[in-house]
């Protein structure tokens, strides 16, 4: 399952002539990779449009990388605003809930757990309903045993939980 998206086909070819440039199976395990003036697959850092989401189309999950764009760019946005809002909630736990050496898992560290895969930026790719619905879940949790109320609320909450069940 991996290498249908993390090992994506190039083949380059010139736009003017036709000639042949460039050819590889994937090998960088990336499955949105930047690509240089040619459309050749490099390493490093580049903006969002510089990328090519064609191991999207190619996997059969998205119709077009358009739209795999958009629908990475609004996934990691609304996995970043929940990363945002859980962070300043646990700002207000007490810091003895966070004892990763007592060999007791509290609601305030699994919440951070959950804050924390939130941060990973493939998580807005690889499961973005379940990261969402982990830090809503959390939220609430953090509320209910710590009294430390989100930005949202519980209806906000339960709204957000139902339309992510229903994709």
């Amino acid at each position: 399952l991996c290498a249908t998206c993390h090992v994506n086909a190039f083949e380059v070819t010139d736009p003017i002539t036709g000639d042949f440039v460039f050819s590889a199976t994937g090998h960088l395990f990336q499955p949105i990779p930047c690509l240089d003036s040619q459309g050749v697959p490099t390493t490093g850092d580049c903006t969002l449009t510089e990328r090519t989401f064609a191991s999207c189309t190619g996997a059969g999950c998205h119709a077009d990388e358009t739209t795999a764009r958009t629908v990475f760019t609004v996934g990691t946005q609304r996995i970043a605003n929940l990363v945002a809002q859980i962070d300043a909630q646990l700002a207000g736990v007490p810091s003895s809930e966070f004892d990763s050496s007592d060999g007791i898992l509290t609601v305030a560290e699994g919440a951070l757990f959950n804050q924390r895969l939130g941060e990973i930026e493939s998580s807005a790719i690889h499961n973005p309903f379940l990261t969402e619905a982990l830090i809503l879940s959390s939220m609430t949790a953090v509320q209910d045993q710590y009294g430390v109320a989100p930005s949202i609320t519980p209806d906000e909450i339960g709204a957000r939980l139902d339309e992510i069940m229903r994709r």
